[in-house]
């Protein structure tokens, strides 16, 4: 996981005293924008000071949750923020309850809460919060953390949470049971460099649960969370967070979303996208869809530069049950218990699916477009083993395999074939490269099919990969299938690795644009 730790540049005033409190006070400048003064209170769980007041760390308050409430007593404004920094140790009072539920801590706007620190730092770029492990524990009995706007926690381990309730004593409303570590109501908070670590949720989210908001979640990571519904790791609804840099790991859907759920209602249809960026899920399950990344019709994400290796679904989408935009990622040994072993309802630009399994259909994908994507070694138990009732542009498919027909494409529903090359596969029953269920299906043109398609364009010769047994299925340099493609309104200008194409007399097939150049960028 990528650890990006924001800085604060700042120059100490003097401190001096107030009503007989001693102030002090930063002036800075931090990724939240510019400050006039921002005020430092102290928090050490470990702290033996007889006279607590949080304004050094030798007077250190112990508990977060005081601490807060006291900075907001004090006049933490969005013109006057102020900060908390809390030193290592584990924090697992419970700081108060509401209709929510308990909680350990509540967030409150304007209030930016940092861990990390070993107790004696005069600067925040100072502390280590992998080092000085700062814990929010919520002992198996009650929430960690509930979200508030334009606020921050940042260097945080947040475990064993758990949504609670008291059926006589609150209002039972649907958040109440949703968000173990955090729960997020129309609240947008930035969440950074933090670890979100064996919670549950007795409804959806074990680790985290947004309901209209946007929070920023920035270089964390999500391991061993549970949710009996959606949302091993994270569930929104109405929501739009925005997540960079994260790793999703062993989280546990016991309905869908093994680590992430993101749902609309049907009152609304805000086209506000989920944004998931440069983010990796591993070995994440879902007992129904999605064993990666679920979300329904209204509310698929724009996915970049994202790595889905070996999860797994009980019914459609090993790893992405409907990816709006996905692009620049990889699928890698996800499996589905029935179709889209990689991806299930979906668009592709620039992916790569290896190894990816359906005991059903789609071994690679089910449902959707590949652009510029390469298929390797994917397998589909009964048809389609690179892909499934799906269309492709300048794509590749070499080793898929189909225990039923079409070992490279399944195609039932007229979808098209353009600039593709499908090599090298193969399939027990019928179809080697493509399957067609309808004589006039699929549309193939300007293709290199193993065994042969009729179709402008088509040629049935040896593409010349470049080391297929390693999987590398870009072009050798005297291909047939360099220049022979066509520049239709479909075609990409770039290839899978951002080449521009064409790169001489016409477009090639498949996802690799031969380079005459540098070889590097091959």
């Amino acid at each position: 996981m990528m650890h990006r730790l924001s800085t604060l540049l700042s120059v100490r005033r003097p401190c001096f005293y107030l009503g007989g409190v001693l102030l002090t006070f930063f002036v800075g400048i931090s990724a939240l924008g510019v400050y006039a003064d921002v005020r430092i209170w102290y928090v050490d769980v470990n702290s033996t000071t007889t006279s607590p007041d949080g304004t050094s760390w030798e007077t250190a308050f112990m508990s977060i949750q005081h601490t807060v409430d006291v900075a907001v007593e004090q006049g933490g404004s969005e013109t006057e923020p102020a900060e908390v920094w809390v030193a290592k140790g584990v924090y697992a009072e419970m700081g108060r309850a509401s209709k929510l539920g308990e909680c350990v801590f509540f967030m409150h706007p304007h209030i930016h809460v940092y861990g990390g620190f070993s107790g004696n730092e005069m600067e925040r770029a100072q502390r280590n919060w992998e080092e000085h492990k700062t814990i929010i524990d919520g002992e198996k009995k009650r929430r960690c953390v509930l979200g508030a706007d334009s606020s921050t926690l940042d260097g945080f381990t947040i475990q064993r949470g758990h949504t609670n309730y008291d059926g006589e004593k609150y209002r039972i409303v649907q958040p109440l049971f949703c968000g173990g570590a955090i729960l997020n109501v129309s609240a947008s908070p930035l969440l950074q460099n933090c670890v979100f670590i064996d919670n549950v949720a007795l409804e959806g989210g074990g680790g985290m649960a947004n309901f209209n908001a946007a929070p920023q979640i920035k270089d964390c990571l999500f391991s061993g969370n549970a949710s009996n519904k959606n949302g091993g790791g994270i569930y929104s609804l109405n929501s739009s967070p925005v997540l960079s840099n994260c790793t999703f790991d062993k989280n546990l859907s016991k309905d869908s979303g093994g680590a992430l759920s993101n749902e609309r209602d049907s009152f609304h249809f805000d086209p506000s996208l989920v944004i998931i960026s440069d983010c990796t899920f591993t070995a994440n399950r879902a007992k129904r869809n999605g064993g990666g990344i679920y979300t329904t019709h209204n509310a698929a994400p724009k996915i970049s530069g994202c790595r889905f290796l070996n999860n797994s679904a009980g019914l459609h989408g090993g790893g992405v049950v409907r990816g709006r935009i996905v692009t620049h990622s990889v699928f890698v040994g996800n499996e589905a218990g029935e179709d889209g072993g990689g991806l299930f309802l979906g668009k592709a630009t620039d992916c790569t699916f290896r190894g990816n399994i359906a005991k059903r259909n789609g071994g690679g994908i089910c449902s959707g477009i590949a652009t510029n994507c390469v298929f390797v070694d994917n397998t589909a138990q009964v048809d389609g083993g690179g892909m499934c009732w799906s269309g492709a542009v300048n794509s590749t498919f070499f080793g898929n395999t189909a225990q039923g027909n079409g070992g490279g494409v399944y195609d039932r529903y007229s979808v098209f074939l353009t600039n593709c090359i499908v090599w090298g596969n193969s399939a027990e029953k019928e179809g080697q490269a493509i399957y067609p269920v309808h004589a006039e299906a699929p549309r193939v043109t300007y293709s290199c099919i193993g065994g042969g398609y009729a179709g402008e364009g088509n040629i049935d010769t040896p593409p010349l990969f470049v080391n297929p047994g390693e999987g590398d299925v870009s072009l050798q340099a005297d291909s047939p299938c360099i220049d022979v493609g066509t520049s239709t309104k479909d075609a990409p200008t770039t290839d899978i690795e951002g080449a521009p194409r064409p790169q001489g007399n016409g477009v090639d097939m498949g996802a690799y644009e031969w380079n005459r150049g540098d070889a590097s960028l091959r």
